[in-house]
């Protein structure tokens, strides 16, 4: 550890050598250096006598008393106490140390000296889904469906995040520790089809939408990601209260992707706060896959009135979604990338 304290001196210049010394936390100690003067400005650098332990550490505020000599050590006066914040990382960062990335990792991790405890510690910090920033702020995971920040940074800077924010915001806490891997970044998305909704949502009857492989209707209005729900004009596949996200008790639940972190074989979806122990186990949580499709729809099959013209004989043709329940078996296809 460096410090760099500064003083103001009276008279200013001093005809003196004066030499600084500190004394902190167990050995952590400064030794005599002399200070740099300008005016009545006195400022020095000063490395600590010894190292940090090899662990992680958090101190809210690390206190240093300092004391001056201006007789060549014979002796010494006080010259004030500093207290700073202070986070000690188990190597060094590798990506920028934002101050919540920090915080959520030396104080979770605290005490930690290897890469599987201090991963495990920090991963504790998301399992309960109240995540905060520094400030107190809980972040959270798609409050607004719309929401289109997708880094840490976007993250941090608006409290709210897609997935892949998420998946971000994990391994960048990881990567402040120096801690790093390949492959641990994967996205995961349908085989055949363009999306997938995720539990729970509720399939109403056979389905009326006349397409075999995709037996369930749903037309969207023109807006139908709402900030926190979908407008349909027409639904057979309908949104229900489903696994909480981060901060949020029913987030978006409708995606054509999903990103989530590979450590050491785990899968980490810090989006839920949940672990996955294989490929099957993730694609259990999808409850069925959508295709986007021109369709032509008698109203009179469907019993509603699509145009709104007061009846429902007309025989309607646009696009729409078409849904299928997750069959048995594994549906969906792993990317996986270095982050």
């Amino acid at each position: 550890m460096t410090a760099s304290p500064q003083w103001i001196v009276e008279p200013s210049n001093p005809p003196v050598e004066i030499r600084v010394r500190g004394d902190g936390p167990g050995n952590l100690d400064f030794p005599s250096t002399a200070v740099s003067i300008s005016g009545s400005n006195a400022s020095v650098s000063i490395q600590c006598s010894n190292a940090f332990a090899n662990e992680v550490d958090y101190m809210a505020a690390m206190g240093i008393s300092w004391e001056f000599s201006i007789d060549g050590e014979t002796t010494w006066h006080t010259a004030g106490t500093s207290e700073n914040q202070t986070y000690v990382t188990l190597g060094n960062p590798l990506t920028t140390a934002y101050h919540t990335l920090l915080h959520i990792g030396c104080t979770n991790a605290d005490g930690t000296s290897d890469a599987a405890a201090c991963t495990a510690a920090i991963w504790g910090e998301f399992t309960d889904c109240v995540v905060k920033r520094v400030d107190g702020v809980q972040l959270t995971y798609y409050n607004d469906y719309r929401t289109v920040n997708t880094t840490t940074a976007s993250l941090l800077a608006n409290g709210d995040g897609q997935c892949g924010a998420w998946t971000a915001f994990l391994l960048d806490t990881r990567k402040v520790q120096g801690l790093d891997q390949a492959g641990d970044y994967v996205q995961f998305e349908p085989l055949v089809d363009t999306g997938f909704v995720v539990n729970s949502w509720n399939f109403a009857g056979a389905g009326k939408s006349g397409i075999a492989a995709y037996p369930y209707l749903n037309i969207p209005k023109a807006q139908f990601i709402l900030a926190n729900n979908y407008d349909w004009l027409f639904a057979e596949v309908t949104d229900a209260a489903g696994v909480a996200g981060q901060g949020n008790a029913n987030p978006a639940s409708l995606f054509n992707n999903h990103q989530v972190a590979l450590i050491n074989g785990v899968v980490y979806d810090a989006s839920y706060g949940v672990t996955y122990a294989s490929e099957q186990d993730i694609d259990d949580v999808i409850d069925g896959f959508y295709t986007i499709q021109q369709v032509t729809i008698s109203e009179t099959d469907i019993s509603f009135d699509l145009n709104e013209d007061g009846d429902t004989t007309d025989t309607l043709t646009g696009g729409a979604f078409v849904f299928r329940k997750n069959p048995p078996g594994l549906n969906i296809g792993f990317i996986v990338m270095d982050y």
